[in-house]
């Protein structure tokens, strides 16, 4: 039986190269999560084209959005043995999404959260069959997360919120064991 994968993030060069090798290996189905369907498209037909494993496909979510996860886990169906949160950004200028949320804590912070919260029950049921794994991809830069302005809506500079973010994946991480 083919394990599965989720990889966040998959159309960008870090996603796309995880979402290619994994489809490479033997018996894995690779869902690549993106939120544009040209480029979703255009990576699952490559990676189908280059590795020759047909199991690959492609779900169209904004992982920013809480919407957009609750969508994506209400059609999900199956097993889940990997989840692999990659999507990120790093906006020159700060952003909200529709939903109010600064878009760089949307997608780097509360969207792994939420997809790791999501995607946890599914995630331990195929856990008694098979292994099971979350896999945070952050940033190799330093830094403290500022718990007062997580927004960056009083000092939004590249520098400060491209320090600031990267490690919130792994804070995340380890908050989500902690509490689990």
């Amino acid at each position: 039986m083919n394990k599965t994968v989720i990889v966040t993030g998959a159309t960008g060069a870090i996603g796309f190269a995880i979402a290619h090798k994994i489809a490479s290996l033997k018996n894995w189905d690779v869902v690549l999560a993106a939120r544009n369907t040209q480029k979703g498209e255009a990576a699952v037909e490559k990676i189908i084209k280059q590795t020759g494993n047909k199991n690959v496909k492609l779900v169209i979510a904004d992982l920013s959005l809480k919407k957009d996860i609750d969508k994506l886990l209400k059609e999900w169906q199956g097993p889940l043995n990997v989840l692999i949160n990659n999507a990120a950004i790093t906006p020159i200028k700060r952003k909200e999404n529709s939903e109010g949320i600064e878009m760089q804590w949307a997608l780097n912070v509360l969207g792994y959260w939420r997809m790791i919260e999501g995607f946890s029950a599914i995630l331990s049921e195929s856990a008694k069959t098979e292994y099971s794994r979350i896999v945070n991809v952050a940033s190799f830069w330093a830094g403290g997360l500022d718990l007062n302005d997580v927004e960056f809506k009083t000092d939004f500079t590249i520098t400060m919120q491209h320090i600031d973010s990267p490690n919130s994946p792994i804070e995340c991480s380890v908050l989500f064991l902690k509490n689990s």
